[in-house]
């Protein structure tokens, strides 16, 4: 099973993770196991969120090969869950009370007139807070040509732009942020667009809409000298100064490479001084 088909049927929520059908399905059977040799009963660590709760699912797989018949799944003697099967082969989850910690629980499964047990074990899921961070990574020339690259990354600040927007009456934590990993991209379209199109980013990057990082590019810093590490946050700097709205760019991506230089301290440092210097002339 390739960790992608799994994530693609997962929905991710603050709190916790919560899986749909089909990955649920997916964790549990994985590639080497067809229908016929699934076992009877399954545990999934997993939650399904159910009525404002946290549920977990249990899987089931039942072959029947007559008419339709009531189906009754029991679990430590009481009934969990009951439905109508037709003949073949029936896989599906039922749900119960998120368990808090490690233990064994006794499943019988009755259909019709035939009863089936087993033991499955119940494990408590490790909830964790997810974060989503819509961004588009900025390899130029890995994937297509510079200027097709140029082109979409434009593209992709002005739809983020309007998903922002659409979403900007949305809960707290839920409406659309579009981050710039580099400020490249905010320099293509600052250039490149119209005198409209550019108020628009601006008042995108005010309201929120769009997240700039501080740097211009992911360089590898271990080999920059002091003056160009500086020159990686100029643009943020010229970007403020251009929208007189003295937003400035508080954070740097770290992707793709996991080491940056100790020299980045003293550059940030030297940038914010600089900025600092700003501010205070302009409110004078």
């Amino acid at each position: 099973m390739k960790r992608r088909d799994v994530l693609k049927g997962m929905s991710i929520v603050a709190g916790g993770v919560l899986c749909a059908g089909s990955s649920l399905q997916a964790l549990a059977m994985g590639d080497e196991k067809t229908a016929d040799a699934l076992p009877l009963v399954m545990g999934i660590r997993g939650l399904v969120r159910k009525d404002g709760g946290l549920m977990q699912p249990i899987q089931i797989s039942v072959q029947h090969a007559g008419g339709d018949a009531p189906l009754v799944t029991m679990l430590d003697g009481a009934e969990i869950d009951r439905r109508t099967l037709g003949a073949g082969q029936h896989t599906f989850n039922v749900l119960i009370a998120a368990v808090t910690e490690a233990r064994d629980g006794a499943v019988t499964v009755k259909l019709g007139e035939s009863v089936s047990s087993a033991t499955v074990k119940l494990e408590p899921v490790r909830k964790v807070l997810v974060y989503v961070l819509p961004h588009s990574h900025h390899d130029l020339g890995y994937t297509d040509i510079q200027s097709d690259v140029e082109e979409k990354q434009i593209k992709n600040i002005t739809l983020g732009m309007e998903l922002a927007e659409k979403t900007a009456g949305y809960p707290e934590g839920s409406r659309f942020v579009w981050n710039l990993e580099v400020l490249w991209g905010a320099d293509l379209y600052m250039r490149r667009r119209s005198e409209a199109e550019k108020d628009a980013f601006i008042a995108a990057v005010k309201k929120g809409w769009v997240s700039i990082n501080g740097m211009y590019a992911n360089e590898l810093t271990g080999l920059c000298r002091p003056e160009e590490l500086v020159q990686l946050f100029r643009y943020g700097t010229e970007l403020a100064l251009l929208s007189l709205a003295g937003v400035f760019a508080k954070v740097m991506p770290r992707s793709s490479r996991n080491v940056r230089s100790w020299l980045m301290t003293a550059a940030r440092r030297e940038i914010n001084r600089s900025r600092t210097r700003w501010m205070a002339c302009r409110s004078s």
